[in-house]
């Protein structure tokens, strides 16, 4: 079992879309009208769509990224991928 804090890679598909709509219904107004660029919708079968957003979590992932490396060891304030020069 993962024990907190969790890593991206950790959390259920599930997991995750459900918090992307929550991130995404719940934002304000100035926050919402950019996840509204990156909604989409799927066909998932006869009369089932599923709702989506990209921008959440496209911010999700990158949240958990800058984290994850940040907690690695990075001393210089530099973080995987980037040297700091």
């Amino acid at each position: 079992t993962a024990e907190r804090p969790y890593r991206f890679d950790e959390l259920s598909e599930t997991v995750i879309h459900t918090q992307v709509l929550s991130i995404c219904h719940s934002s304000q107004d100035e926050t919402k009208r950019f996840y509204m660029m990156g909604q989409g919708f799927q066909q998932l079968g006869q009369g089932t769509v599923q709702e989506d957003n990209w921008v959440v979590l496209w911010f999700l992932w990158h949240s958990f990224r800058y984290r994850d490396n940040r907690e690695s060891g990075a001393s210089n304030g530099a973080y995987q991928g980037y040297g700091g020069e």
